[in-house]
């Protein structure tokens, strides 16, 4: 039989975990495509707030928190208890720290930063840390992707020509109340006369998670198909 096209690897849907895994079958010599039913990339992921919950990870290590195996366990176990296999949260817990160190060394866009201060969402459960543990995609220029950017799925929320992560968010709504969310507040003025000056689109969040896995996929010559249902 002759086929239109052949793959090693089908993936369909294109929000950050679709990407990631035609990204990941790509880099790893597999030929893959992702498929997406709607004219749009991104899905629900490209209107996200874009953080991501991966215990014991290289970026937050790296910003001294506390976290080990051992307490990101505890912790699922106080939370999620016996709903969830145990086989799959040891696999969680284990494979989500070497999938973001392996988008780190195989890639030259997807970048995080710890999401200082987002706490867990029960830090006073066993293995809770009341810093958190949550990461967030740095903020991208989606000049760098070209006509790439012209079908990825935009948010809608306006933010009055301002682009901030979640950190900034949280403190910039204290601009009345601290010193920290005026000089905030101030950040993100010159961040925006910058990007004006210099034409850059810059995007944060959902966004820049989607935009920064799309231009990857995109590097390692990964395929990406769109208005193609299942």
């Amino acid at each position: 039989m002759k086929w239109d096209a052949s793959f090693d690897v089908v993936v369909v849907g294109s929000g950050a975990a679709g990407l990631t895994a035609g990204l990941t079958a790509k880099l790893q010599g597999l030929k893959s495509v992702v498929i997406e039913k709607t004219d749009r990339y991104g899905g629900a992921s490209a209107i996200s707030g874009g953080a991501l919950w991966i215990p014991n990870n290289h970026v937050i290590k790296g910003e001294g928190v506390p976290d080990t195996h051992e307490l990101a366990r505890q912790y699922l176990d106080s939370t999620i208890g016996d709903r969830v296999p145990e086989a799959l949260k040891e696999a969680y817990i284990t494979r989500g720290p070497e999938m973001l160190r392996f988008l780190y060394n195989k890639t030259k866009h997807i970048r995080f930063r710890y999401a200082k201060g987002y706490s867990d969402y029960y830090p006073e459960k066993l293995g809770g840390l009341s810093q958190g543990r949550s990461i967030e995609p740095l903020i991208f220029d989606l000049t760098k992707m070209g006509s790439l950017a012209d079908h990825m799925r935009r948010a809608t929320l306006s933010t009055k020509g301002f682009t901030m992560n979640s950190y900034e968010f949280h403190k910039v709504n204290m601009i009345t109340r601290t010193f920290k969310g005026k000089t905030t507040a101030l950040k993100l003025g010159m961040r925006l006369v910058k990007s004006k000056v210099t034409k850059s689109k810059l995007v944060a969040l959902g966004e820049a998670l989607v935009a920064r896995l799309r231009l990857s996929l995109a590097e390692a010559n990964g395929e990406l198909w769109l208005s193609t249902a299942l």
